[in-house]
């Protein structure tokens, strides 16, 4: 099956899902207790450095990992801004709620620049979920943020071999096994209030870029993307040059 078709299913099913009641009348999930089930995995204990989203459902995982002693990877909106690091030991204790903001005006978080040598590696990657199966399988808001950043990731080299992503949903939210496409980012946990699910999916975090896939309105606004699409346009002439020097 081809990802146009996944895509379309993708979206019927998120639809479907959106009009139940369990997405309609369900209070908010307590997100501490999930917070505090994802410190006693080993992938988080291990973690020096976690790629966190900018979502509120995170925040208090985002300060547990201040208080052990991780580097934060803050992914900005969009990732219009690109990423911020935060290291744990410039932040004093009482300033951690300003330190896991994604935004320039945090005192504590330095942007990462694309082109350094060594970046960040990042050991975890937590992230949101529409719904979450057993199997890994994932099904976000469809406008594909974890797809990319991942993409990103990798492209840059800041991935590990052994990252580990990690997603944070209520109960009623893991669903049977859902459709996957070739670009979806698999999951290797699903924490809940109540449990963590160890999941069927063991493959590494490895996803291209599909250049023909992304408009120019999204390669600019995304500040990585627009780095890279640079760094590609400036690499196409080097190889055109070497492939008439071969021939010649």
């Amino acid at each position: 099956m081809d990802d146009t078709t996944i895509a379309r299913q993708k979206e019927r099913i998120r639809e479907e899902l959106l009009q139940t009641e369990a997405f309609t009348d369900n209070p908010p999930p307590r997100w501490g207790k999930a917070a505090e089930r994802l410190r006693r995995l080993a992938c988080y204990r291990t973690a020096q450095c976690i790629l966190i989203p900018p979502v509120q459902a995170f925040r208090q995982m985002a300060l547990n990992a201040l208080t052990d002693g991780k580097r934060l990877l803050l992914a900005t909106p969009r990732l219009q801004n690109g990423f911020y690091l935060v290291d744990p030991a410039a932040v004093p204790p009482r300033r951690r709620p300003q330190a896991v903001v994604a935004h320039r005006s945090n005192p504590f978080a330095r942007r990462v620049e694309y082109g350094l040598p060594r970046g960040p590696r990042v050991d975890l990657i937590l992230t949101p979920s529409l719904a979450a199966a057993r199997d890994g399988s994932r099904l976000g808001d469809g406008e594909g943020h974890l797809d990319i950043q991942a993409a990103c990731l990798a492209e840059l080299g800041w991935l590990q071999k052994g990252t580990r992503v990690v997603t944070v949903v209520a109960p009623f939210q893991i669903v049977p096994p859902l459709p996957m496409k070739s670009t979806d980012v698999g999951l290797h946990w699903v924490l809940t209030e109540e449990e963590a699910i160890r999941t069927g999916w063991n493959r590494p975090v490895q996803v291209p870029l599909l250049w023909p896939r992304l408009d120019r309105k999204t390669v600019r606004r995304n500040d990585v993307l627009f780095y890279l699409s640079g760094k590609r346009r400036q690499q196409k002439p080097a190889r055109s040059h070497g492939n008439r020097h071969r021939d010649a």
